[in-house]
């Protein structure tokens, strides 16, 4: 130790004191408690039974898909072999979904076999790149770079191996392949609108959540944005200089966004690391004009497309700059070869669509295609809540957006007005952002859509930093600014396994207690509601994946099988939940993004329900905010076609264990008092909304 202290420079060894102050000042309740003793034998036993497993998991994950890359080609670099093995393993995952196989034995049967041809491939090109020369002179930005990306790192690492709590896992990204894997196979959920539209992450998911490791997919998205990262600086360093290489994944690595959602189980880690990977090979395309590099391209954009329903606006983008930029006489051989290789990717996602939904965009474009599931009404719905959610100019300083967009535009200002010449790859990655925007800019989560392209503001803050040199240094020092807007990490109470004031036996459930507002409350519909014929339907909440019973959304925009504006009363209503199958409603009145308003749950849908619920409904649980009602039973008409997909669908992963132990409670009837707020004991408020 005292040796590697002697060979830090004083630069150097800030940078590391900087690392270690933010994550302390991070994470200062956890690090408190684990020092006043909270760090004892129950919390070995956390560790050995939930974090050691999911480690596992996820490293051999990794470096199987790491290997797979390999054995496809083996001239890719770290991050390219890793994407293009994540893609095919999700994509082998989806086939045996289509053939009614996914089921644990099965999976494992999958990650057997995709070690067994990954792991000895990434062996025997261990040495690879060990002769390349190394870099004559590292750049001042390195140290720096390494204390944010060692923060970014230690934050995404905390999240990813504590229980569940980020409020789209809990929505979809986890609770659809929880889904998937009660039903055994891949199918549509016409309540659920993201089950219509390409989820490779979501699908792949179903493989470490089928062992009861939900913690594994948080990791495997955090390696996909660690791998996008490196790709990031790979590529900067070789086409715009190291200095601009690490300034840019420092300024990646700041965003307030990023250390929120890379350990948690997402999908835009991945459509990022696709995107990106997607303009390097057709840049290195347009360089030495090989047709390898151009399909590897288009492999990877299929691969984004196939992350998200967006992932399609800049494939469709980079398929037009192929066309242009293709030489005369080879235009169309090489955008056949482009978007062939794209189409051929994501095409089995929209026939699944297609197929089930009746639209492979759904819930757009109904007028073309038998579109299902209301679509109309979902699609018209959708635009009118994006058009009235948020005010334009909040967008633009939104989600983190200020402390990178205003770095590159102030640069980016200054290159023109000295009439400085852009480089080229640098330009190319602004390719595709105009017509995103322009299809996307109304929507509320604008920057945190807008990931795909963070590279190109980062390398275009960076690079300009680095030709104005100490005159641009303010600008590069506001980027990095993001750090202080990160909110406490308390996710090291869930990791740790940490002993909570309350001493409650069930550590990890009882930083679910704290941290969620409707997680007890679920347990105990899940516990009230087991072994029953039941079906929940969720109202003004749509965090379903800690329970274990039957559920849907009764979201008035996201879904369309319950159309509230056609719906003349209450009797209709209570109609149209027995056609469903409904029989419990529980209702969350504490969401303040779900309050009644003018356009997501309105006046008159709140009334609704209220009547519907008085009328045809007796309380069965109540707790604070959360309330549980019982429909009363009456004549059950004939259940709509459109309804009939999701069915009942098993209340367990076909796995056979439980994804998550529910923890001993009981019902409680209406007079129950609210439960006191138990996250005194981890420093950390209720969360109410996203």
């Amino acid at each position: 130790m005292k040796g590697l202290l002697r060979r830090l420079s004083t630069w150097e060894a800030a940078c590391a004191a900087l690392c270690l102050a933010l994550v302390g000042f991070s994470c200062r309740g956890a690090l408190l408690c684990a020092a006043r003793g909270g760090l004892d034998a129950g919390s070995l036993a956390v560790i050995v039974r939930w974090d050691v497993p999911a480690l596992a998991l996820a490293a051999l994950l990794v470096l199987a898909c790491w290997g797979l890359g390999l054995r496809l080609r083996d001239d890719l670099d770290a991050p390219a072999a890793f994407g293009l093995g994540l893609g095919l393993l999700g994509s082998a995952v989806l086939a045996l979904g289509v053939f009614g196989w996914l089921r644990r034995p099965a999976l494992a049967a999958l990650l057997a076999a995709a070690g067994a041809a990954g792991l000895p491939a990434l062996w025997a090109h261990r040495f690879a790149g060990a002769a390349k020369k190394p870099s004559a002179a590292r750049s001042a930005w390195a140290p720096p770079a390494g204390a944010v990306l060692g923060f970014a790192g230690l934050s995404a690492l905390a999240v990813a191996l504590a229980p569940a709590t980020a409020w789209d896992a809990l929505a979809y990204h986890l609770a659809e392949p929880k889904l998937l894997l009660r039903a055994g196979r891949v199918l549509e959920i016409p309540w659920m609108v993201h089950s219509h539209w390409p989820s490779l992450m979501e699908t792949l998911y179903a493989l470490p959540l089928s062992f009861g490791l939900d913690c594994a997919a948080a990791l495997l998205h955090a390696a996909a944005c660690a791998a996008w990262l490196l790709a990031v600086f790979s590529a900067a360093r070789r086409r715009l200089g190291e200095g601009c290489a690490w300034l840019a994944v420092a300024l990646l690595g700041a965003q307030p966004q990023l250390l929120e959602l890379a350990g948690t189980a997402h999908s835009d880690g991945a459509l990022a690391l696709f995107h990106f990977l997607a303009c390097v090979s057709l840049w290195d395309w347009k360089e030495d004009g090989r047709e390898r590099d151009l399909a590897l391209g288009g492999i990877f954009s299929g691969l984004a497309a196939s992350c998200k329903l967006l992932g399609a606006i800049p494939l469709a983008a980079l398929s037009a700059w192929t066309l242009w930029q293709a030489p005369r006489g080879g235009k169309t051989r090489a955008w056949l070869l482009y978007t062939g290789a794209a189409l051929a990717v994501v095409a089995p996602w929209y026939l699944k669509s297609w197929v089930l939904a009746g639209d492979p965009v759904w819930p757009f474009l109904p007028s073309l295609f038998a579109a299902r599931f209301g679509a109309r009404w979902v699609a018209a719905a959708t635009r009118a809540a994006d058009a009235a959610s948020v005010p334009a100019w909040r967008l633009l300083v939104g989600g983190g957006a200020l402390w990178l967009a205003v770095p590159a535009a102030a640069l980016s200002a200054a290159a023109l007005m000295a009439r400085r010449r852009w480089p080229g790859f640098l330009a190319f990655l602004w390719l595709p952002v105009p017509l995103y925007v322009l299809l996307v800019g109304a929507h509320a989560e604008l920057w945190r859509l807008l990931w795909p392209f963070w590279p190109a503001f980062a390398l275009t803050a960076a690079y300009w930093a680095g030709q104005f040199g100490a005159a641009a240094a303010p600008a590069a020092a506001f980027g990095l600014c993001g750090l202080a807007a990160v909110s406490p990490n308390n996710a090291l109470f869930g990791a740790l396994g940490l002993r909570p004031a309350s001493g409650a036996a069930d550590r990890r459930a009882r930083y679910l207690d704290a941290a969620l507002d409707d997680y007890a409350f679920e347990e105990k519909v899940n516990a009230l509601l087991a072994g029953r014929p039941a079906k929940v339907l969720l109202f003004r909440e749509i965090r379903g994946y800690y329970l274990d019973v039957p559920y849907e959304w009764g979201d008035p925009v996201n879904q369309g099988l319950i159309r509230y504006d056609r719906l003349p009363d209450a009797a209709a209503l209570r109609e149209r939940l027995a056609g469903l199958g409904v029989t419990h409603v529980l209702v969350d009145e504490g969401l303040a993004m779900y309050a009644p308003g003018a356009t997501y749950y309105s006046a008159r849908t709140v009334s609704l329900m209220d009547a519907c619920l008085r009328l045809y409904a007796v309380p069965a649980m109540r707790e604070g905010a959360l309330a549980l009602f019982a429909l009363k039973q009456s004549p059950v008409p004939q259940i709509a076609a459109d309804a009939r997909s999701p069915g009942n669908i098993g209340s367990r992963p076909s796995g056979g264990e439980p994804l998550r132990k529910p923890a001993a409670s009981h019902p409680v009837d209406s007079s129950h008092p609210a439960r006191p707020d138990a996250s005194a004991a981890f420093g950390a408020g209720r969360k109410r909304g996203k």
